[in-house]
């Protein structure tokens, strides 16, 4: 684990609150918009896996404005994804078996089609 950037990224992140434009992230099926915060869990952790995988259940997903992202170590390379409807139902939940995610976890919601930290709501 990078220790420096999960220290760096741990100082940045309470900085988000509100968002000044939104980022396209494009996939195979189309799109979704991304707050300044998603997009910096993106670009400096290089996750952009983490918002394919957010995106790749979508379709399931469909009629659920309201979604809570979850991403959180199990040990030191595996990681479980999980996304619930906000009142603790869990709706999917997959297995990372190997990432080099450098916080030991993350939550992002999902309102409507934009992806945003909760400090942004």
């Amino acid at each position: 684990m990078n220790t420096e950037l999960a220290q760096e990224m741990t100082k940045d992140l309470p900085h988000f609150s509100g968002s000044e434009q939104m980022w396209e992230h494009r996939t195979f099926a189309g799109k979704m918009l991304l707050t300044d915060g998603a997009n910096y869990i993106r670009e400096k952790a290089e996750a952009r896996w983490l918002f394919d995988i957010i995106h790749s259940y979508q379709p399931q997903l469909r009629n659920q404005e309201f979604q809570v992202w979850t991403l959180e170590k199990v040990n030191d390379t595996a990681f479980i994804v999980t996304c619930t409807d906000g009142n603790s139902i869990k709706l999917i939940s997959q297995k990372i078996s190997f990432s080099d995610f450098p916080l030991n976890s993350i939550t992002l919601w999902k309102v409507n089609e934009v992806v945003l930290l909760p400090s942004e709501y």
